[in-house]
């Protein structure tokens, strides 16, 4: 679809966080893969502050090159994992999607699993914390089932800011990381 599918592809729920988002507004792309979302809010809302959560370093490259192509000089990558703690984890990535990394490994079929690397993983609390964020307006997660992970590395920030949070959920990805 060429660039026109960049700003078209999963829309609604863009518009969603463009709703629910102040113009100077704070968003959290976790799982950010392209930054198609975080991307988005940049460019519609230049005066907010987007934070592109990216494990993957050839996706967190992608996401980079954007914000420097683009005029989003409030879209920041974070090179890291967001979880339920701090370390090493081991990031399984999918052999035939980008977007279809994992830290749980039997959410890939093995036909499926391509290598895995070993990413930063931190909770968000943690993150928050240290950024001095005085705010945080809205979260988009999208990580193939350690949705509840994040969630709960993220239980202070949540219950202190009360973003609109959007989450991406698979019944299959859940099943197997028993959430």
């Amino acid at each position: 679809g060429g660039p026109q599918a960049f700003y078209h592809y999963e829309e609604p729920e863009k518009l969603e966080i463009i709703r629910a988002l102040p113009l100077d507004g704070v968003f959290l792309d976790v799982g950010a893969n392209i930054g198609l979302f975080s991307a988005y809010v940049s460019k519609l809302l230049p005066l907010s502050q987007s934070y592109a959560f990216e494990p993957n370093p050839v996706l967190a490259e992608c996401i980079r090159r954007t914000a420097r192509l683009s005029p989003f000089p409030k879209l920041q990558v974070e090179e890291a994992c967001l979880s339920n703690r701090d370390g090493l984890m081991d990031l399984y990535l999918h052999s035939e999607n980008s977007g279809g990394a994992s830290l749980l490994e039997n959410n890939i079929a093995r036909h499926q699993r391509g290598r895995k690397i070993q990413v930063q993983c931190l909770r968000l609390d943690q993150w928050v914390d240290q950024h001095k964020l005085a705010r945080v307006d809205a979260i988009k997660i999208d990580v193939q089932g350690a949705e509840l992970m994040v969630l709960t590395g993220a239980r202070d920030c949540i219950a202190r800011f009360k973003p609109m949070i959007l989450v991406e959920v698979s019944d299959a990805d859940l099943l197997h990381a028993d959430s």
